[in-house]
């Protein structure tokens, strides 16, 4: 902690595994530790504050009434959210379309944002990600 710059870089390298299909085909970005609110220590404090202010809140009726058309992007090898955290979404939105990534972790658009790119383009002109 008395090097947090340092602290946060060591973090970046570590948590790239579980956020990553392959981590090795990701350089980690070390640029956000120039920033405090993305070192360890102030992330911790955001999570906290976020899921406290949180609480119990249902969101599913209020995504029910969402009428614009929505994209759900998840990774296939997304190692921190359950497929089923998706498919719920999805399920929840009226015109909603799911499209997993293969070979895509957590961040669809840090991993491969080439081809997540091109999906969130074919879904706003066409309505369809493939």
């Amino acid at each position: 902690s008395s090097d947090p710059v340092r602290l946060c870089h060591a973090y970046q390298r570590a948590t790239a595994h579980d956020l990553f299909a392959d981590p090795g085909a990701v350089e980690p970005d070390l640029a956000v530790c120039e920033l405090e609110n993305e070192r360890p220590g102030a992330l911790q404090a955001w999570a906290g504050a976020l899921f406290d202010a949180i609480g119990d809140w249902d969101y599913r009726q209020a995504a029910r009434k969402v009428r614009a058309p929505a994209l759900v992007v998840q990774g296939q090898s997304d190692r921190i959210t359950p497929p089923s955290g998706a498919e719920t979404w999805a399920g929840l939105l009226p015109d909603a379309k799911l499209l997993r990534l293969p070979a895509t972790g957590y961040i669809p658009l840090r991993e491969r944002p080439q081809r997540t790119a091109e999906a969130v383009e074919r879904f706003l002109s066409e309505g369809d990600p493939r």
